[in-house]
């Protein structure tokens, strides 16, 4: 269990924030993110390289070349989650 405390209050989170990890090109979220408002997925560098509001639990993150990301989380509470995510 990964427990995130942020401004927004204590957040709990059963298991990883999003699966598989490695992916091939769909990101699932865990189902306490399925209230998320934005998905932002950035690149080393920095750079936002996917945004999706609303995105609900599969994000199509095929347009991405293999590598290492960071994905934040934003919720409707204003929790912010990331983790680091490796494309395949």
């Amino acid at each position: 269990m990964v427990v995130n405390t942020v401004s927004a209050g204590r957040f709990e989170l059963d298991g990883p924030l999003c699966f598989p990890n490695p992916f091939v090109n769909v990101i699932t979220l865990n189902q306490a993110c399925s209230g998320a408002t934005m998905v932002q997925v950035l690149d080393l560098a920095g750079r936002v390289v996917l945004e999706r509001k609303n995105p609900g639990l599969n994000i199509d993150a095929s347009a991405l070349r293999n590598g290492s990301y960071l994905i934040n989380i934003t919720l409707k509470n204003g929790a912010a989650l990331n983790q680091l995510i490796i494309k395949k």
